[in-house]
């Protein structure tokens, strides 16, 4: 009796798969301006279907014009966004925040030939258009970063190149969901 039954549940036992992915898990894209300031490459991990964190790299050179004076700036973008999905559609609206840490060196006026971190709080509100089977993602958005007066340099200085703590900007970005 037990082969008949044993043999009857492998005949009617078929594979069941656990859990379909509904959205891409993680995204890699290149952003121009954004957090990163100038550009970026990005990593970005989603937590779960509206939630995503993210570490970026950017790297600089600036070079003043008349005095030839240098400066590197890598900046490490680290965010977390809330995306609003609108049912099925690929168009979401991105919320979020984070700190992107601005490390600079060279002999421009405020750094005298020293290296030194900038820390600056950072939002992002825009648009996202993203698939759920993932593939394809573009991005575009308001993302002002500001110096705040706890979080400067070690001279009291604040990463502010457009003259206050507060910088408007904004940025576009593409990319893959996978």
């Amino acid at each position: 009796m037990f082969r008949y039954l044993f043999g009857l549940v492998l005949l009617v036992s078929s594979p069941v798969p656990a859990q379909v992915n509904p959205y891409p898990r993680q995204t890699i894209f290149a952003e121009a301006g954004g957090n990163g300031l100038g550009y970026s490459l990005n990593y970005e991990r989603n937590l779960n279907r509206s939630v995503a964190v993210r570490l970026g790299v950017s790297w600089l050179q600036v070079v003043e014009k008349g005095s030839r004076k240098k400066q590197t700036i890598i900046t490490v973008p680290l965010t977390v966004s809330y995306l609003i999905n609108f049912g099925s559609s690929p168009h979401h609206a991105e919320i979020g925040g984070g700190i992107n840490l601005v490390y600079g060196s060279g002999n421009l006026t405020e750094f005298n030939r020293k290296t030194d971190v900038f820390p600056n709080l950072t939002g992002i509100a825009g648009y996202r258009y993203q698939r759920s089977d993932g593939g394809l993602m573009l991005k575009a958005g308001f993302t002002p970063f500001y110096g705040m007066k706890t979080l400067t340099n070690n001279g009291g200085f604040p990463f502010a190149p457009l003259g206050g703590r507060f910088q408007p900007w904004g940025g576009i970005g593409i990319g893959y969901g996978f």
